[in-house]
């Protein structure tokens, strides 16, 4: 390739050597092609793709580097030894490049050569095994300090003591010399300690009151411009009020005045004062109240009067922390004793013995550095706190490390973007390296390109986004084909769709996306229709749009069947890259209680989980049982005793699974779990009945990656199969390592969050969901790990309570979590090529833009605290220009059928089976052991009907619907409209029988919700229930719906329990808890 294909900035990357070289590589900019281009370099310059070090973080990206050079060198005769060496060298991930060198070295750390990756699920059930006997031990220890705070801990068991030794063990998984950071670890005992925190402490303090200041200073200045004695008098009060709040000079003297605090009462209109004239004053009183109040919220939650009582506080941390060290340091060293034995080790392990190899063999370590010219890394931002450890020890000043700091949204894998930030800035001062900055961008059209900047270049600084955007961040469009390739009658400037009700009322969280969803699929239409241009970058073209050059990328993927249901009502072929947890994919699902059952049979005993695994498969799609056969049985058989499961026999429906169970039953101690899973695929049909489910090819790769899986663990017998999945169920982000492999090609629409959109693009892109809230949690463990405050938990003092290191460490964790997130949108705006689309509520957008000013950063108050996108966006003065009206028209169509759609094999349209019988056990089942009476049944058809009847009434139209109804019934619903979720129902949104899911981790939670209000401020769940309604497992139940209800609408959420045979309504929880 000649150099003219290359810029300057490109060929500095590719060819300056003889020191450490951080390439900051904007998107779009060819960072893949550069890194490709030095290896091919080196290369010719005779340096052996064997003394080559090429690490990523994917084992897709480092296939397509290695395929990438090989296409480069093969057509170079004299390199044809290295085409012959490619596959063996060192172009890997991460792991596999620390695994390689443990294999290698093996006999070094006293290891087998063999030596590999164990499944994670094995190793989570080995820590809990760990963990108990540890503390067992130490329970038998009798050490006094150990039951002071065992006991100061105790909560219905041992729970937070558990906690401590995982939060901490987990924290040091990060740490390359764990135990010198425990000997280092600071137990606040000292006074200097103490002092740094409260002097960050106040720092923090500092920051509110700087923002405080800001916000009295425009009050003021918007009171001075009412002319009129109450104003006046009330700027006076303001002044008066917050004056000696900013003379503070010590955290004392700070408490003193907000314990005091009252805030001035804000002017009352009049005929002399309209309330207009106030709005503007009242908004901006309305904002500098808010952000004191979270000021005090700091003092409050602290519950401390003075700064020796925050001292106190951390003092009393000693005692729980040093127990819980001690208790870790034997943990981890019994884990690691039973990981040698039985040879179980993770990535995270293989990383530690690396670095461990490399530590404890100086002599290794100066031979490999001296055998290996350069150490390249793709994405560098990505790197977490152990593989910087590993790089700093293997390379030698000869580092070439590419990658964006902007584009660093992986934290909850444990990358580290400060790694990037320190080098970058180092580099820039050319201390310890040089920095070379990509900022050409071949990917996307100019006004792309001009959007990203103006956007980006309000809201992104070191502060928030880590990294300044104006420090040679801007991207600058230098795709050349572009100006050759274009519709004049076209614009590629970003349109922001906006939509409102027509009836002026506020839309609630689903009707928005709903909404969104419409206004996306009638621009598709209209594009399609229009047969609007876009630029084929391989056939260098402009051509008409086809479906796949469309994207919608979105936050998370909780909203997809709102996207896919109304693209496919519109004939829109659509593909959902995204992935089912591995265990709650239906066929999986179906094989694990089939197991449970089959174990209970076994066994001869009613597990826990029979009920529920018999319900499960009874409504799989491999048996298809009627719901009301399965209720039937129920009623019929409690399955309080193992011999009423042959009353399966007498039930025709049923009696192929129980045919299908026993013919399996003698081989379970027989026969290797692979030939039994293999009996069980054939017994069942459980291969060829997938063709009832969506996408069948997928789904038979999971069962086939299951079956390979289980004939890598030839220690697993079937109980143990059995426990391997208990242990997942049992623990939240657990699941099998799986990756589904997507079909690419495919002519439709894609369905992306944006986590997944990284590395791709589209032509046109568009960006619903803006609204939702964030999905933050704040951490509300006991005791929590943090590599700048390092290891803590609540103190104790009359009850536990939070310490100043909990609020240092929340308002750091959400600074950083706020700076992902605009990471995050900068990774979904910049995969447009042709054009973006922005979808928002038109009252948002309440900044005009002003003619010839050009954007400034936005305040840092502005952006730190944001939870949602769209509030962040609100904040923009958007050109004019981009603004357009949403087309919600619901009758839109494509004009004629598109040829293309006859190449899609299969729309990608999710179906989820909702477990409508899911409390059987709870409604249907009896406490003892007795089968129903006749009038219990009667009572249950009862409560069914009344169920109906509450499922299809018109909430919207009560009169008329209480004339359809019995008097008694009628007696009934007017009972229960009496109740506050039924007050001013006109002004509120209701939902019956509305199924959901929603996923947290890795874990996927579904039900039906029986009666959902949504109001303006706050929402309500009733569910129905015969009777029991005091029973625990509904609260968890309803739990479940709120926190789906709550992450829905970002509204308070209050849960009922209607009972239907007693006619009374229960409070169970949220917001009346």
């Amino acid at each position: 390739m000649s150099k003219l294909s290359f810029t300057l900035a490109q060929e500095q990357a590719i060819h300056q050597s003889g020191t450490n070289l951080l390439v900051a590589a904007g998107a779009g900019s060819g960072k893949t092609r550069v890194l490709t281009e030095r290896v091919v370099l080196r290369l010719t310059e005779g340096v052996s793709i064997t003394r080559l070090v090429v690490l990523t973080f994917t084992n897709a990206a480092a296939d397509e580097m290695k395929q990438r050079i090989k296409e480069k060198i093969a057509k170079i005769p004299q390199l044809s030894l290295e085409l012959r060496q490619i596959d063996t060298a060192m172009i890997s991930t991460f792991d596999a490049f620390a695994l390689r060198m443990v294999k290698q070295y093996h006999y070094l750390l006293g290891l087998d050569k063999e030596i590999d990756v164990v499944d994670n699920v094995i190793l989570a059930d080995l820590k809990q095994r760990c963990l108990k006997d540890t503390l067992d031990r130490h329970y038998a220890l009798d050490d006094p300090l150990f039951s002071k705070v065992a006991i100061q801990l105790f909560d219905r068991g041992d729970r937070l003591l558990q906690e401590g030794v995982i939060v901490l063990a987990d924290g040091l998984e990060m740490i390359a010399n764990q135990q010198t950071y425990l000997d280092e670890m600071i137990h606040l005992t000292n006074d200097r300690e103490k002092n740094q925190l409260i002097d960050a402490f106040y720092k923090l303090c500092q920051e509110h009151l700087h923002d405080i200041r800001s916000l009295v200073q425009e009050t003021l200045e918007e009171a001075n411009q009412i002319d009129h004695e109450k104003v006046q008098r009330f700027s006076e009060q303001i002044t008066c009020q917050y004056d000696p709040l900013f003379s503070a000079m010590t955290l004392d003297e700070l408490m003193v005045h907000l314990s005091k605090w009252k805030n001035p009462i804000f002017p009352r209109a009049s005929d002399f004062l309209p309330a207009e004239e106030l709005e503007i004053l009242k908004a901006r009183y309305e904002q500098t109240k808010e952000r004191l109040n979270d000021l005090r919220t700091l003092f409050k939650t602290l519950m401390c009067d003075s700064v020796s009582e925050m001292k106190a506080d951390l003092s009393r941390l000693t005692d729980t922390i040093q127990v819980v060290v001690a208790i870790t340091r034997d943990y981890l060293s019994l884990l690691e004793q039973r990981k040698r034995e039985q040879s179980l080790f993770h990535f995270t392990d293989i990383m530690h013995l690396a670095i461990r190899l490399f530590q404890n063999h100086p002599a290794l370590l100066r031979e490999f550095r001296t055998q290996i010219v350069e150490v390249m890394v793709d994405e560098y931002q990505d790197t977490n706190d152990l593989q910087e450890y590993l790089l700093e020890m293997i390379a030698d000043n000869n580092l070439f490390a590419v990658g964006d700091i902007k584009q660093s949204i992986y934290g909850f894998r444990n990358a580290n973007p400060q790694n990037f930030l320190k080098k970058y800035q180092d580099y820039c001062q050319n201390i310890h390296g040089e920095a070379i900055s990509l900022t050409d961008n071949f990917r996307s059209r100019k006004e792309v390109i001009d959007a990203v900047n103006w956007v980006f270049s309000q809201v992104m600084d070191a502060e928030i986004g880590g990294i300044d955007y104006h420090d040679d961040q801007r991207l600058v469009a230098s795709n050349t084909s572009y100006e050759t390739y274009f519709n004049a009658n076209q614009s590629a400037t970003p349109d922001i769709l906006l939509y409102e009700r027509t009836d002026q009322e506020p839309l609630c969280a689903s009707e928005r996306l709903e909404a969104e969803a419409l206004a996306i699929k009638n621009d598709i239409i209209h594009k399609i229709n229009t047969k609007y241009q876009v630029y084929d970058p391989q056939l260098k073209v402009l051509r008409t749009v086809h479906f796949s050059d469309f994207a919608i990328i979105v936050d998370r993927k909780t909203n997809f069947p709102i996207f896919q249901q109304a693209l496919v009502s519109g004939k829109i072929p659509v593909l959902a890259r995204t992935e089912t947890p591995f265990s709650a994919s239906e066929e999986i699902v179906f094989l694990i209680q089939f197991c449970t059952l089959l174990k209970d049979m076994y066994n001869q005993n009613i597990s826990d989980n029979f009920r529920q695994s018999l319900i499960g498969i009874s409504r799989s799609f491999v048996y298809q049982i009627p719901d009301d056969n399965i209720v039937n049985l129920f009623l019929d058989v409690p399955f309080q005793d193992f011999s009423e499961t042959t009353y399966l026999t007498s039930i025709p429906e049923f009696i192929p699974i129980f045919t299908d169970l026993e013919a399996i039953l003698p081989f379970l101690d027989q026969l290797p779990l692979t030939d039994i899973i293999q009996h069980i695929y054939q017994q069942t049909h459980l291969t060829s009945k997938i063709a009832f489910l969506d996408n069948p090819e997928m789904r038979e790769q999971k069962l086939d990656y299951l079956y390979q899986k289980v004939g890598m663990l030839p220690q697993m017998d079937f109980f143990g199969f059995c426990d391997y999945f208990e242990t997942i169920s049992s623990l939240d982000d657990l699941d099998v390592d799986y990756t589904e492999t997507l079909e690419k090609n495919q002519i439709a629409v894609q369905l992306t969050t944006m986590h997944k959109s990284k590395g791709l693009e589209y032509a046109i892109c568009y960006y619903p969901g803006l609204t939702k809230f964030f999905n933050y949690r704040e951490n509300k463990q006991h005791f929590i790990f943090s590599k700048k405050y390092g290891f803590f938990a609540k103190s104790f003092h009359n009850g536990f309570k939070k310490t100043l290191l909990h609020l240092l460490y929340e308002n750091d964790s959400y600074r950083e979590y706020v700076s992902e997130r605009i990471r995050l949108l900068y990774v979904a705006f910049t995969r447009a090529r042709e054009k973006q689309v922005i979808l928002l509520p038109k009252d948002l957008l309440i900044h005009q833009p002003t003619p010839f000013e050009e954007p400034s950063l936005l305040p840092l108050r502005d952006r730190c605290k944001i939870r949602s996108f769209s509030q962040l966006l609100s904040k923009l003065a958007f050109p004019l220009s981009w603004r357009k009206e949403a087309n919600l028209e619901s009758d839109l169509a494509l004009e004629q059928p598109v040829s293309e759609q006859k190449e899609v094999p299969a729309i990608q349209y999710e179906t989820f089976l909702y477990p409508v019988c899911e409390q059987l056990t709870e409604s249907y089942s009896k406490s003892d052991e007795s089968l129903w009476t006749e009038s219990e049944k009667a009572a249950i058809e009862y409560g069914k009907d009344l169920h109906e009847t509450l499922q299809y009434f018109d909430f919207r139209h009560p009169e008329l619907a209480l004339d359809q109804l019995p008097p008694e019934r009628r007696k009934m619903i007017q009972n229960l409209m009496k109740q506050t979720p039924f007050d001013d129902l006109e002004h509120k949104t209701i939902h019956q029988e509305m199924p959901f899911i929603y996923e947290r981790g890795q874990k996927r939670h579904q039900g039906v919700i029986d009666l959902l209000i949504i109001g303006e401020d706050e929402a309500w769940i009733i569910d129905f229930k015969l009777k029991n309604v005091t029973d625990t497992a509904y609260v968890r139940q309803l739990d479940g719906y709120l926190t789906y209800v709550e992450e829905m609408t970002g509204k308070p959420v209050t849960t009922y329990l209607y009972s239907l045979l007693e006619h009374s309504l229960y409070p169970m929880g949220g917001n009346e808890k």
